[in-house]
C-alpha cells in the first residue's frame, strides 16, 4: 500500500505530458498560423507529450510495472512518436515559412520508419511468451539480445529529431529574414527551435551513457527532462498571449483593435479584390504572396490580414479561387474544347497538371475532365464577339 508510483523525476515528466497536450489545444485556437501549420503544430506538441509518456512508461521502474500489468505493448508502444515528431515540426516549419510547397504523397514516407516500429517491436519482443516478454522489458534483458539490435533503435530514437531539427533552424534562419509576413509567427515558432537543444542532449546522453557511470547518465537525462519541462511550461505561458484571430500589424496594431481599423482592412480587402478581377495576376503560376503585393505597393503582411479577415481564407487558397473559376470558364468554352487538360491549367495560372487536378476537385467535386463533359460542344453553341 505504501509503494510509490511516481518519484519527483516522473512528476516532471508527468507534468512535460500534460503541458504538452495543453500546448497543442492552445496553438491550434492561433488563427494567425496558416491552415496547415494550424493542424501541424498541435500534432508536433502532441507527439513531444507521447515523446515524454514513452520515456516515462519504458525507464520509470514503478510506472512500467503497472503499465506492463494493463499491456504488455504500453511500454515500448509510443516509440514511434521520437520518429514521426522529426517530419511533422519540419512540415510545421515549412508550411508557414514556405506557403507555396504543400505536403506531398513522397513527404509521407518520412513517417514510414514510425510505422515499421511496430513490426519490429514484434519482432524483437512481442512474438515470445508473456513470461519473456517480461523478462525482456521488465527486466531490461532486450538490451542484452544482440540479435534484436535493440541499442541500435535507441539511437535512431535519439537520432531523427535531432536530424530533422536542424533542417528545421536551417529553413528558420534561411526564410525567415526574407517573408515579412512572419511577424505574428516568428515569436511561436524561433522558441521551437530550442527543442533541438534538448534533442541533442538527450542524444549526447545516451551516447556517452554507455561510457559514463551510471550515476552520470542518470543525472543528464533528469536534466534533460528538467529542461524540457522549462520550455514547455514557457511556450504554454506564452500561448495565452496569441489571440484567436490574426493579429494586425503596422498602423493597424499600434493602437487596440477599433472600426476605423476594420475599416482600413475592408477597403485593402476591396482594393485587392478589384486589382485581382481587373489585371488577373493569378494567371501567373508564379505569382506569391511577396510579388503580388509589390504589385499592390503594400506590406504581404498587410494583403495576408485583409484576404486572411475578409474572405476568410489564405492567400494561396483565396488566389486558387479564381484560377479555378478561370478554369471552368475555359473548360465551358467550345473555342477551348480541343485543348488538353494541361493547356487549360497552365492558362488558368496553375504550374502543374496534378496541383490542378487535386485544388479543382476539391473545389468542385468533379475532376477537369468530368466538369468539361458536362458542356459537350453541341449543347453550348459559341457566339463569336462582333
Amino acid at each position: 500500500m505504501k509503494s510509490v508510483l511516481f518519484n519527483s523525476h516522473d512528476i516532471v515528466l508527468a507534468l512535460v505530458i500534460i503541458l504538452s497536450f495543453l500546448l497543442a489545444v492552445r496553438v491550434r485556437s492561433v488563427a494567425a498560423l496558416p491552415r496547415a501549420a494550424q493542424t501541424l503544430l498541435p500534432s508536433f506538441f502532441v507527439l513531444h507529450g507521447l515523446v515524454a509518456l514513452d520515456t516515462l512508461l519504458f525507464w520509470g521502474d514503478a510506472i512500467k510495472f503497472a503499465a506492463f500489468n494493463v499491456s504488455t505493448w504500453l511500454p515500448m508502444f509510443f516509440s514511434f512518436a521520437s520518429f514521426a515528431i522529426g517530419p511533422v515540426m519540419y512540415w510545421a516549419f515549412r508550411s508557414v515559412l514556405s506557403p507555396g510547397k504543400p505536403i506531398k504523397f513522397t513527404d509521407y514516407l518520412q513517417l514510414l520508419p514510425a510505422l515499421l516500429t511496430f513490426p519490429y517491436l514484434y519482432w524483437a519482443c512481442y512474438r515470445y511468451s508473456f513470461e519473456q516478454q517480461s523478462e525482456l522489458i521488465l527486466n531490461l534483458a532486450i538490451f542484452s539480445d544482440v540479435n534484436v539490435h535493440f541499442m541500435t533503435f535507441l539511437t535512431l530514437k535519439k537520432l531523427m529529431p535531432v536530424i530533422y531539427g536542424f533542417l528545421c533552424v536551417k529553413l528558420l534562419f534561411r526564410k525567415a529574414p526574407a517573408t515579412e509576413n512572419l511577424a505574428g509567427v516568428k515569436p511561436l515558432l524561433q522558441p521551437c527551435t530550442a527543442f533541438v537543444f534538448i534533442w541533442f542532449w538527450i542524444l549526447l546522453t545516451h551516447v556517452l551513457g554507455q561510457w559514463l557511470p551510471l550515476s552520470s547518465s542518470d543525472l543528464m537525462g533528469i536534466f534533460g527532462n528538467y529542461i524540457s519541462l522549462t520550455l514547455v511550461a514557457a511556450l504554454t505561458y506564452k500561448s495565452f498571449g496569441y489571440p484567436a484571430t490574426p493579429t494586425p500589424v503596422s498602423h493597424f496594431t499600434e493602437e487596440p483593435e477599433n472600426e476605423e481599423a476594420n475599416e482600413d482592412i475592408a477597403v485593402l480587402a476591396e482594393r485587392i479584390h478589384k486589382f485581382i478581377q481587373t489585371e488577373k495576376p493569378y494567371l501567373n503560376p508564379r505569382l506569391t504572396l511577396e510579388r503580388f503585393a509589390a504589385l499592390l505597393h503594400i506590406s504581404p503582411r498587410h494583403v495576408s490580414l485583409a484576404i486572411n479577415r475578409c474572405f476568410e481564407q489564405n492567400f494561396q487558397e483565396y488566389i486558387n479561387g479564381f484560377r479555378v473559376e478561370e478554369a471552368k470558364r475555359l473548360l465551358r468554352d467550345n473555342m477551348d474544347h480541343e485543348r488538353t487538360i494541361l493547356d487549360i491549367a497552365q492558362q488558368s495560372g496553375f504550374n502543374s497538371k496534378a496541383t490542378f487536378n487535386r485544388i479543382f476537385k476539391l473545389s468542385t467535386g468533379v475532376t477537369p475532365s468530368a466538369y468539361r463533359q458536362q458542356f459537350p460542344p453541341e449543347l453550348t453553341p459559341h457566339h463569336p464577339h462582333c
